[in-house]
């Protein structure tokens, strides 16, 4: 698994080693969109708590980065700014021919695509489940040189696939 660390595990009276895998998520807090360290928030306290485990407190640094690692299937609580976030691991993304796939590959290149709709809103019908994944469509067909038509068609679909997979996030 790219990304992702093992820890020696070993139960009581058990002789063999178990392995847990983490995966590592990073969350960039920026002054605006970018990918770049001028667009971290630099300073900015936060505080992590996954599972039972005592709260981490930290500070992002320039750029504005927080790493958390998470087992599949956990959960970490992420508390800055005074909001309070929860964040998880699925085991995968739903396909990009689903609007649901589309909607979670938007949220992980910073887009806001509100709440993710059920499995059965097809991407190729061309309809948006509603503003904000529309908006966060738009957003990134202007961002990524495609023509802005809120419509998520073979174009949007095949640059998204690109720009997910140049991030390591597929």
């Amino acid at each position: 698994m790219a990304g992702g660390h093992a820890v020696p595990r070993r139960g009581e009276g058990e002789a063999g080693n178990a392995a847990i895998r983490l995966r590592e998520i990073r969350v960039f807090l920026q002054k605006f969109p970018g990918t770049n360290s001028r667009a971290g928030v630099d300073q900015l306290e936060y505080s992590v708590t996954v599972g039972d485990a005592p709260p981490v407190q930290g500070r992002t640094g320039s750029d504005g980065m927080i790493t958390i690692r998470l087992a599949p299937g956990s959960t970490a609580t992420l508390t800055v700014l005074g909001s309070v976030y929860e964040i998880g691991l699925t085991d995968e993304l739903h396909p990009i021919e689903e609007m649901r796939g589309v909607q979670q590959r938007l949220a992980m290149l910073g887009y806001c695509p509100g709440p993710l709709k059920g499995d059965d809103a097809r991407a190729d019908t061309y309809v948006n489940p509603d503003a904000e994944t529309e908006r966060a469509i738009l957003d990134f067909q202007a961002d990524n040189g495609l023509f802005a038509d809120a419509q998520f068609g073979s174009k949007s679909s095949d640059k998204m696939k690109s720009v997910v997979r140049n991030a390591r996030g597929e």
